[in-house]
């Protein structure tokens, strides 16, 4: 048994005995990709991210989880699903990015 094969079986017996965390729902997915499984795994990402929505868990939904999906979805065919993938990945990087602070450089100017 390959090695993905072997993390989909895991993946699905843990999902199975731990409802409701989307971080194994999420790892599951990347499984199932890697395991070829590109249509499962989309519907995977899917259900993981209505799972951490629920949640209101950021610690799944970010830049790296939009690189997965879109990287399924495009595996999978599904074009379109890729594309809001991708604006999907780009809104998440740009939120992480820090906020412009003001200070004062060595003479007293105001610096942004």
């Amino acid at each position: 048994m390959r090695d993905a094969d072997r993390a989909v079986k895991l993946l699905t017996e843990a999902r199975r005995r731990f409802p409701g965390a989307p971080e194994i729902v999420y790892y599951l997915a990347i499984a199932q990709r890697e395991a070829k499984q590109s249509q499962q795994a989309v519907a995977t990402f899917e259900e993981a991210l209505h799972e951490a929505q629920l949640d209101e868990d950021d610690d799944v939904i970010n830049a790296k989880f939009y690189f997965n999906y879109g990287a399924a979805a495009e595996q999978a065919g599904l074009t379109k699903k890729r594309l809001i993938c991708s604006d999907s990945q780009f809104r998440s990087t740009r939120q992480i990015r820090r906020k412009p602070t003001t200070t004062l450089d060595t003479c007293g100017r105001i610096t942004i």
